[in-house]
């Protein structure tokens, strides 16, 4: 989601939101190029359809008559408008996380990427589950190896809509997020080999390093 001002041609965005998580997350700075067409599995801007204030940022996942239906990476359904060309302003290109670029796959790779967010991990849940008494095993006794090796680092996220969120970066993935409500670390179960929320530091710890104030209670709730 991105405040809806006049956008040119080309040129760089900031992302806040949790739709299009984990592929893009708050925080994100996007490139982006307008474009003569677009394929299926391309991220593109567009604007909101029912006249919102906003552009949003979804995939393309279905093409009908040149008409485009989008959604959301990290979304149950499929957004239930379809898009005409002259709605997009782009696609995006790149983003940039804590001072790293990286391409945004599009067309088949970003396709293949859309399936496995939204139906490979599902699909794949009664494996994990099966295996996760032995796969917790194996994490307790390799996690000390790991740690010494792999820089995990929090990452410090301010928006107007989804507040502070505290979000877990190991190389270019994202491996979890800190649950206020619970008061504490949630790791991804494809990083738990590697990453031990035992040897990470509070949320509100980070917080108040940074000199940021705690929401209140009332306002705490975990990542979407």
């Amino acid at each position: 989601m991105v405040a809806r001002l006049p956008l040119p041609p080309q040129g760089t965005i900031c992302y806040t939101g949790t739709s299009m998580s984990p592929t893009l997350m708050d925080g994100d700075c996007l490139t982006y190029r307008r474009q003569s067409s677009y394929r299926r599995g391309d991220v593109v801007i567009f604007s909101e359809p029912s006249g919102k204030d906003f552009y949003m940022i979804h995939r393309i996942v279905r093409t009908v008559g040149g008409r485009h239906q989008t959604a959301g990476d990290g979304n149950r359904v499929a957004d239930m408008f379809f898009l005409c060309p002259e709605q997009v302003v782009g696609r995006v290109m790149k983003k940039t996380r804590s001072g790293r670029t990286y391409a945004v796959a599009g067309g088949c790779r970003g396709t293949l990427r859309y399936w496995y967010c939204r139906r490979g991990k599902r699909r794949l849940r009664p494996l994990f589950l099966f295996l996760e008494p032995a796969f917790s095993r194996l994490a307790l006794r390799i996690n000390p190896w790991f740690a010494s090796r792999l820089a995990v680092q929090p990452i410090i996220v301010l928006s107007e809509d989804s507040g502070v969120r505290i979000w877990l970066r190991l190389h270019r993935w994202c491996a979890g997020w800190w649950d206020s409500s619970g008061n504490q670390w949630y790791i991804r179960p494809e990083f738990r080999l590697f990453v031990d929320a035992r040897r990470l530091p509070d949320g509100p710890k980070l917080l108040q390093a940074e000199g940021i104030a705690l929401p209140s209670r009332g306002q705490r709730g975990g990542a979407e």
